[in-house]
């Protein structure tokens, strides 16, 4: 299991981030999960790129900032948050 510090690539079939594309960079941000009670979060990935290296798989490359995110958790509870210009775009 991951823990703080650790170097992880988060696998998943889709994502708001914005991938790398015809030269522009992606997005980078924060994946989290937290409770159902909301408060600080039980783990957390700060998330530096993101890739497609074949059509439907999305890799998220990042680094265990909070807790220990385990394979296969509740992906409905994961708050992302995502900078740059994208998060600009989903704003307007």
């Amino acid at each position: 299991m991951p823990i703080y510090g650790d170097k992880v690539e988060v696998v998943l079939a889709g994502t708001p981030f914005y991938v790398e594309s015809g030269g522009q960079v992606s997005d980078m941000g924060v994946i989290a999960k937290y409770s159902e009670q909301g408060g600080e979060p039980i783990w957390g990935i700060d998330v530096m790129d993101v890739r497609r290296p074949l059509p439907g798989i999305i890799v998220h490359v990042g680094e265990v900032s909070v807790g220990e995110p385990k394979v296969n958790d509740d992906c409905w509870r994961w708050s992302i948050t995502i900078g740059g210009w994208t998060s600009c775009a989903i704003i307007r």
